[in-house]
Formats: C-alpha cells, sequence, structure tokens
C-alpha cells in the first residue's frame, strides 16, 4: 500500500471491507485533496464498477491512466469495465497493456483469456489460461476456465 497517500489507504481498507459508501466518500475527500491522485481516480472507478456506473467508471479510470500510466491494476480494471459492456476490442487492449506492465499477474492473463474465449479465438484463451496457471498455480478457477476453453 506504499503508494498510497493515508486517505487512499483508509479509503481500500473500507474497500476492501466491502463499505463502499464509505470508501467512496474517502476517494472523493482524496480527490478534492489532489484531483491528479491517480490510485484514487481508478479505485473510485473501481466501485462505480461494481455500481454498473460503466460510462462514469470508464472516465475515471482513463483519467488515472493519463496521469499515471503505469498502474497495472487501472488498465486491467478498465478492461473488465470494456468486457462487461461487450466491447471486447476494447477490453483486449486494456489487458494486454496490463500484462506488459506485469506479466507475472494472473489475473490479467486470466481476463483476456475469457474475452478471448468469447470471441473465439481459442488458441489465445488456451495460452493465457495456461499462463495464469503458471503464475497462480493453487488457483481453481483458473482450471476450471482452461477446461471451459475446450
Amino acid at each position: 500500500m506504499s503508494n498510497y497517500t493515508p486517505r487512499v489507504q483508509q479509503a481500500l481498507q473500507m474497500h476492501q471491507q466491502g463499505d463502499y459508501n464509505s470508501a467512496k466518500l474517502l476517494y472523493v475527500k482524496a480527490l478534492e485533496e489532489n484531483p491528479s491522485d491517480a490510485q484514487a481516480l481508478q479505485l473510485l472507478g473501481l466501485i462505480l464498477y461494481t455500481e454498473k456506473e460503466y460510462p462514469s467508471a470508464i472516465q475515471l479510470i482513463q483519467n488515472a491512466i493519463k496521469i499515471d500510466p503505469t498502474i497495472y491494476e487501472a488498465h486491467n480494471n478498465l478492461g473488465l469495465i470494456y468486457k462487461e459492456t461487450q466491447e471486447y476490442a476494447f477490453a483486449l487492449e486494456c489487458f494486454k497493456r496490463a500484462i506488459a506492465l506485469a506479466p507475472n499477474k494472473a489475473l490479467a492473463h486470466n481476463n483476456i483469456a475469457t474475452v478471448y474465449k468469447q470471441t473465439n479465438d481459442y488458441e489465445e484463451a488456451i495460452k493465457h489460461c495456461e499462463s495464469a496457471i503458471e503464475c497462480e498455480p493453487q488457483r481453481d478457477e483458473f482450471y476450471f476456465n482452461l477446461a471451459n476453453v475446450y
């Protein structure tokens, strides 16, 4: 959590505990204090994604990426929104950027695999399912996803 300001750390704790309303208020306060806080932007965007407020979530996360294009989570989360809204080309680009930033993070590999499966690119889906398993072999869901590609 060292990349976070104290207020964003506090908000993230609330967020992780499922107290989204408190977290949202704290992210907004963090942004009032520093409108260029990329972590606060992308985490607030993540909450809005869970609330299905997709256009606002996209805007916040895109702003976070403009400020700091090195935040793996921002690219991965933006990809999740595009996947949810069935904008698969955008989702693939976001997941590719996330993987380029953090090739050993299993979730981006898993997420891109699900998009490749949905777009009938089974070869790429299998490749990324296997990469996810390589990164985190203890995660049963990655094996399940690989089996579903076949």
